[in-house]
């Protein structure tokens, strides 16, 4: 999939020069920062969550006194810029902060959805013993010691869920549950709180389930 990179800036999104063909590539090229994924949803005009994404960038980048390169609200429009470039595709989007000076960087693709098999079949994992260092917090520096892991993703293996003493946590690049009569099971601790986590622990109060 192609794959364009931008440096967002007062002045506008300045092309980023990146022989990366992944965003994980494009990352570990980067300074060391905070980051976030999502992908677009309804032509690149939505995305869930948006809000809390972007603080995965603001919220520690004010605990540690440094400026982003943007505010949200410029950051917002200047994503709508980006994401229109593959339309009618939508987009799957890693924004990056900066810990050494706070710019922001954006990787675009388009967005490919899994093959229907996938959620018809199921898939193969497999498991290693790795989890964050800090789970509130998207750290660059988590894909970085884990690309060992990460190159094992491919082929028959769709995924690795992390482990700790014994215990799953969530999947290298997804959440983990498991569902037992009308309970979700879930890790309470050791992950991150992402978005979609928030949204499918709705869903499922919603039907009733407990968690």
């Amino acid at each position: 999939m192609n794959m364009l990179a931008f440096k967002i800036t007062q002045a506008g999104n300045l092309p980023h020069q990146t022989q990366a063909k992944t965003l994980d590539e494009m990352t570990r090229e980067l300074p060391q920062g905070f980051y976030t994924t999502f992908s677009t949803l309804s032509n690149g005009t939505k995305v869930m969550g948006l809000h809390a994404h972007l603080q995965r960038l603001y919220a520690p980048a004010v605990e540690q006194g440094l400026v982003p390169s943007v505010d949200e609200s410029t950051l917002r429009s200047r994503l709508a810029d980006i994401v229109k470039l593959n339309l009618p595709k939508e987009s799957r989007v890693r924004l990056i902060l900066t810990k050494n000076d706070g710019t922001i960087y954006a990787g675009v693709q388009p967005f490919e959805p899994p093959p229907k098999s996938i959620y018809e079949n199921g898939v193969k994992v497999i498991s290693a013993e790795l989890a964050r260092q800090s789970p509130r917090v998207k750290d660059t520096g988590f894909i970085s010691s884990s690309v060992d892991q990460r190159k094992q993703v491919g082929g028959d293996v769709f995924e690795v869920l992390l482990v700790k003493n014994g215990k799953i946590l969530e999947g290298m690049t997804s959440n983990f549950y498991a569902i037992k009569g009308r309970t979700l099971i879930t890790a309470q601790s050791g992950i991150l709180l992402g978005v979609t986590r928030r949204a499918v622990l709705r869903l499922a109060r919603g039907e009733g389930m407990s968690i």
